[in-house]
């Protein structure tokens, strides 16, 4: 089949714009009826120099360009070098996104890769490590259910957990709790953990839904370089928990 000469080809869009490495390259949008198994529907992108751009463009396409029907964006980048051709649609990474979708029967949770959900104890409480390094010692956050509904006040709540807490580190010293709304529509009370120099050692927060079950979640902070970093892992968790036990509802807000 001839080559489909360029000043054939309808031109839709043209301008002038720069890419990522701020050089200078020149978009055209075309549109074709099909084209060969190699470009299979998708988008391709040629990238070659401007002196080169109509020979270039015309050995991609000749065999391919029959009618107008479907949109093809060709991009040329304005300096010397080879050309290359990328062809298909761009697939995500699986391995660079941030945040895995972790579900048990009791809970929906999101956690950083690389860190894992352990067993749950006979307690209903559950360890979640990041993968074993030097760098991650002394991480660990958990996760806590209880298995009927829990009607205590939030004061009631607090005071049991600072119980349990001060078993676990007595020089720990508690800031007082505070109440919000989750973005999954649950009731949120949170506190902070600091040692004597003030510096954050732990992050609480429990959560409770419309049907008064519970999930308690924490952090612990094992140095201050750390805390930022934990601070904004901890929070996305919180951010995400769902309970499956009800469909969340107006926060009860008793004290």
């Amino acid at each position: 089949m001839p080559q489909m000469p360029l000043r054939n080809i309808p031109l839709l869009y043209k301008a002038r714009v720069h890419d990522s490495t701020n050089v200078p390259y020149l978009a055209v949008s075309l549109q074709a009826d099909r084209f060969g198994d190699e470009f299979g529907g998708d988008v391709g992108i040629l990238r070659s120099n401007c002196s080169s751009f109509p020979s270039a463009l015309n050995d991609v396409l000749g065999g391919y360009m029959k009618g107008i029907m479907i949109g093809l964006i060709v991009a040329t980048v304005c300096s010397a070098g080879s050309s290359v051709l990328a062809v298909g649609k761009p697939k995500a990474d699986p391995s660079l996104t941030k945040w895995v979708i972790v579900k048990t029967s009791d809970y929906t949770i999101e956690l950083p890769r690389g860190w894992s959900l352990g067993p749950a104890t006979p307690f209903g409480q559950r360890t979640i490590s990041p993968a074993p390094s030097k760098k991650n010692i002394g991480k660990f956050m958990t996760a806590m259910t209880a298995a009927q509904p829990v009607s205590s006040s939030w004061t009631q709540l607090y005071h049991t957990a600072l119980y349990f807490i001060s078993q676990q580190n007595p020089l720990l010293k508690p800031t007082p709790y505070h109440l919000w709304r989750s973005p999954q529509g649950m009731t949120a009370c949170s506190w902070e953990m600091k040692n004597g120099k003030g510096q954050i050692r732990g992050l609480y927060t429990v959560l409770r839904n419309s049907s008064m079950h519970i999930l308690a979640l924490s952090v612990h902070v094992p140095n201050t370089p750390s805390q930022k970093a934990l601070t904004a892992d901890f929070q996305h968790l919180v951010n995400t928990a769902v309970l499956h036990t009800a469909v969340a509802g107006s926060p009860t807000t008793r004290k």
